[in-house]
């Protein structure tokens, strides 16, 4: 019988999980490996291989092959860059944060460094404020005033509440406060 030995970040961070509610304590878990993010980090517009990557910490999500998104860049000297990467749906994986160490040859200057794309997208809807969530079915049509729970940019889904705070939505951005949810029968 093999048995599990966590370290102490492993431990805070399924406690963590399992806290907010974002992994059910019965799932199994899959590791989210430097070919996934390095892959994020390219989509991101971030050239890089998975030698230049360093993770802070083991990670996992609740599903393989996990679609991660690159949502902060930040320059942390001229050879290394800290990336935030989350997974697209909140219930996955949570957010952590990646070093990119560039070649000694490629001094790179702080502020040249390369941004997301999502980063470079104005935000549409943001946390803590007003939107309208138009649900959409094959014979209807129907608005909804909600509060978001994240910020977004067009195409993004992020979570929403309605007004008087009972349910929670998942929502594709469309527009400036606005969002759309499928209703399907």
């Amino acid at each position: 019988m093999k048995i599990w030995k966590p370290t102490l970040a492993q431990i805070v961070v399924t406690v963590a999980q399992l806290a907010v509610g974002t992994v059910p304590a019965h799932a199994e878990r899959t590791a989210i490996t430097p070919v996934h993010i390095t892959g994020a980090l390219t989509t991101a517009g971030l050239r890089v291989t998975t030698g230049q990557v360093e993770s802070l910490s083991p990670m996992t999500s609740s599903e393989p092959n996990p679609k991660l998104t690159a949502t902060k860049v930040e320059a942390l000297d001229a050879n290394t860059t800290k990336v935030r990467l989350q997974c697209e749906r909140t219930d996955v994986c949570l957010p952590f944060y990646v070093l990119v160490h560039w070649p000694e040859g490629l001094q790179r200057d702080p502020k040249s460094i390369t941004q997301p794309r999502i980063l470079l997208e104005p935000l549409m809807v943001h946390n803590g404020k007003d939107a309208t969530l138009i649900f959409e079915g094959q014979n209807m049509r129907m608005n909804m005033p909600v509060l978001c729970l994240q910020n977004g940019v067009r195409g993004q889904r992020i979570r929403v509440i309605s007004k008087d705070r009972k349910k929670v939505f998942l929502a594709r951005v469309t527009g400036p406060g606005t969002l759309t949810a499928a209703v399907t029968n």
